[in-house]
């Protein structure tokens, strides 16, 4: 039998996040005009998700050889193969 119980995760919450963290959420804001829940399970590890969130910008808008609309378009296909909302 399994269990189907959600693990919990305690997360900080954008009104309490302080240096690095607060950084991060304030760009989410900006960018999204809110921060998502999974840059949220990331704030126990401000500097990890600091890093994370600098790859997605090199990834998403770096020199490359696919376009912006191209790189979208992969994000969301690969969402929606895994059943995310992106």
């Amino acid at each position: 039998m399994y269990n189907l119980e959600m693990a919990f995760i305690g997360v900080i919450d954008p009104a309490t996040a302080e240096g690095v963290l607060a950084g991060v959420y304030g760009q989410a804001e900006r960018r999204a005009g809110r921060v998502y829940e999974i840059l949220k399970v990331m704030s126990r590890s401000p500097v990890a998700l600091n890093v994370s969130m600098e790859l997605y910008g090199a990834i998403m808008f770096g020199k490359s050889d696919l376009s912006r609309g191209q790189r979208e378009m992969l994000a969301v296909v690969v969402s929606a193969a895994n059943h995310c909302h992106y």
